[in-house]
């Protein structure tokens, strides 16, 4: 490592994988010295402050290292009026307080007028490395950032961007085409759009509308170089026909007129000078038109009256996208999101979250689906597809494919436990493999969220194959591809004994297994160690059992050799069910898989 440095801090790089999980921006706003605690030191990463900070102040300028897209330069002037100190190390901190980047920093004195008999400004370059430089942005209070004119020279030097680089740029920061119709529901237009209010416009201003529309909706008096927008304000849009004919003959951008479908009226009306229902008659016979307001059926509600024909409707401000500015996103609150999402998410729900073997490197790699569950502490963790390494050696990793073992050592003959690890800062989900149920090394800036299967090591060292289904109610399945052969041949007597199965350890589940029982004249069971220990009688019999949800299996013809059955048997935290028997005899079994 060169003598002098700046490297992320743990907390920095959990902090900026959040973000990136959360498509927000890494925000850098302040930058603090120290003089080490009086001597030259070597910072790690594990740092989550200075030795002993002596002055912190907003950064000047966030700049990207126009050779390397991945460095990022972070500049400060330290103002004449203090000083009195070295400085040995420096620190860049996050809106939020965390201490993002530590710098080891040639040692410097910076004096102050008041005791030293002269002062200087103190000019801080620190150039660091981010895996996505283009997050990472400098958040400024112009009120206390200083610019002396030695940094505005130097700022200058450092070239700017051409009219075609920003415009690609602001090109690739916008998320909709141009010709995008918005409705927004507050009088506010938002950068790079255009209220569709039938207003003139320059083609020079706004070049890609003007295409887009070609003057579609021009009436002749724009002028040269102008084109006109659309009127949205107080119409309703509908859906083009575009052939479908129920509203034909329309072309795309035409307004229409409202209309009345055409209707009739019935009543009855009576001779012999009585009024009619609807008309009045005049002296010479011809009707004269009367009005009458509409009235309720006394089931539809009361009709409303008005000046036009229309349904109920909510008033928005239509909106047409003229140019390709940068989208702001905003900022999501991820414990808020996931407070909202505890609400709707039962406690100790589990979903998704499907175990399966990586199809290219079965052996040491766990893919898993996209799933979401909640835990203890009300935590929430959400997540897309998850993928891991039970790796040899090394060390825990962040993100997709990268190591999740723990411990740096992958042992054979072991399980290990799958858990879905939440971010603290932001809440991004990522994987962790364990040989302990209960006590698992969490990473740095991780908190434990929540168990979801587990598999076993080989004799070699790689998985054991197993394949996993999702039923209702949570329900998980897991089955060995190769069925585990735990007893071949063992004894069963008229004492009860315990048989251990290849089933993940510290928990209780569903054991499946297939079972055959080969003496004459034997009547077999198998059950949970939770259950009562009924010893067989001198009358026992089937029926005797059927309280037994593990099921049972019987030879009482002499001319049979061996009865196999499949049962389901609730195991203990150490794996294991009880086997009885009438009278000696043999077994063997194999473990399918388990459920839980």
């Amino acid at each position: 490592m060169a003598d002098y440095y700046t490297l992320l801090t743990d907390a920095g790089i959990a902090y900026e994988t959040a973000c990136k999980a959360a498509g927000v921006p890494i925000k850098l706003a302040q930058i603090s010295v120290g003089d080490g605690n009086g001597a030259v030191y070597n910072p790690d990463a594990s740092a989550k402050a200075l030795k002993r900070e002596v002055w912190r102040g907003p950064l000047n300028a966030l700049f990207q290292d126009e050779k390397n897209a991945n460095w990022l330069m972070a500049e400060v002037t330290i103002p004449s009026d203090v000083g009195g100190w070295y400085v040995r190390e420096a620190g860049l901190w996050t809106d939020t307080g965390i201490l993002y980047a530590i710098v080891k920093y040639p040692e410097s004195y910076k004096p102050v007028l008041a005791t030293s008999g002269s002062g200087k400004e103190f000019y801080i370059r620190s150039i660091f490395e981010t895996s996505n430089a283009a997050i990472v942005t400098l958040l400024i209070d112009d009120t206390v950032v200083k610019a002396t004119r030695a940094w505005v020279m130097d700022y200058l030097k450092q070239g700017t961007y051409s009219k075609a680089e920003i415009e690609a740029m602001v090109a690739k920061a916008s998320a909709l085409p141009v010709g995008t119709m918005v409705a927004f529901p507050v009088n506010k237009v938002a950068p790079g759009f255009l209220e569709l209010d039938g207003s003139i416009r320059s083609a020079a201003t706004f070049p890609e509308l003007a295409v887009f529309l070609g003057g579609l909706f021009n009436k002749g008096d724009e002028g040269a170089g102008n084109f006109r927008l659309p009127e949205s304000r107080g119409e309703f849009l509908r859906g083009w026909d575009h052939g479908r004919g129920v509203d034909a003959g329309r072309v795309l951008g035409s307004y229409q007129l409202d209309q009345f479908q055409g209707h009739t009226f019935s009543g009855a009306g009576s001779s012999g000078g009585s009024t009619p229902a609807f008309d009045t008659w005049g002296a010479v016979g011809t009707p004269v038109a009367q009005k009458y307001p509409p009235v309720t059926d006394g089931i539809n509600g009361t009709p409303r009256v008005g000046s036009e024909t229309r349904a109920r409707n909510m008033a928005v401000m239509w909106c047409i996208k003229a140019w390709n500015a940068p989208i702001n996103q905003g900022n999501i609150d991820i414990a808020a999101l996931a407070s909202d999402l505890a609400v709707a998410m039962p406690r100790h729900y589990l979903g998704g979250f499907l175990l399966s073997l990586n199809s290219a490197a079965p052996n040491t790699t766990i893919d898993v689906s996209p799933g979401s569950a909640r835990a203890a502490g009300n935590a929430v963790v959400l997540s897309t597809t998850l993928s891991g390494v039970l790796q040899g050696s090394g060390v825990w990793s962040v993100g997709n494919g990268g190591n999740k073992l723990d411990i740096s050592v992958r042992n054979p003959n072991t399980w290990y436990h799958v858990f879905v690890i939440r971010q603290i800062v932001g809440g991004a989900a990522d994987l962790l493999f364990s040989a302990s149920l209960t006590s698992p090394v969490v990473p740095t800036g991780f908190e434990l969220i929540r168990r979801i299967g587990s598999f076993k090591t080989d004799a070699e060292g790689p998985i054991v194959p197993f394949v996993m289904d999702l039923f209702s109610a949570g329900r998980r399945a897991f089955r060995f591809v190769n069925p585990i052969r735990d007893a071949i041949d063992a004894d069963v007597t008229t004492t009860a004994r315990a048989i251990a199965l290849t089933v993940p350890p510290g928990i209780t589940v569903e054991a499946s297994v297939s079972t055959w029982i080969y003496t004459n004249n034997i009547l077999a069971y198998f059950s949970p160690l939770d259950t009562a220990d009924l010893a067989f009688g001198a009358n026992s019999s089937a029926g005797y059992l059927t309280g037994y949800v593990s099921g049972y299996g019987s030879i009482t013809d002499a001319s049979i050799d061996s009865m196999g059955f499949k049962l389901e048997v609730r195991t203990d935290v150490n794996g294991q069910i009880r086997g009885r028997a009438n009278i000696a005899g043999k077994f063997s079994m194999l473990t399918l898989g388990w459920s839980e």
